[in-house]
């Protein structure tokens, strides 16, 4: 019985070891992207550092990005920051940034 005691907590013990360090790459990417709007790098060392794929480092990135320029959108716009010429501007880049994800999704040159 202590045996099976002990293996339920060092795999208690992992699993809070690793929710600490995901905390932490996410607090880390939060305040660079508040500080610099540059929260990408913190997250992508992080990812890379585990044994996922390219496919399933590349779709956790894109997702990642989307969630954050969403909650900054919405952040901007609350603030009034979001005026006419910017839907314009985003209208044009929002094709392109698709186009760039399916031209790279295509490529896959670092498999």
């Amino acid at each position: 019985f202590s045996l099976a005691t002990y293996g339920t907590e060092a795999y208690r013990d992992a699993v809070e070891t690793a929710l600490d360090v995901t905390r932490q790459g996410a607090r880390l990417s939060g305040v660079a992207n508040g500080a610099s709007g540059v929260g990408g790098p913190p997250i992508v060392l992080y990812y890379l550092a585990g044994d996922d794929g390219s496919a399933a480092l590349r779709a956790t990135v894109i997702c990642y990005f989307f969630v954050i320029d969403a909650i900054s959108a919405g952040i901007y716009g609350a603030q009034g920051f979001i005026t006419r010429e910017v839907l314009m501007l985003t209208a044009m880049c929002v094709p392109l940034s698709i186009g760039g994800v399916w031209l790279g999704s295509r490529l896959r040159l670092f498999d």
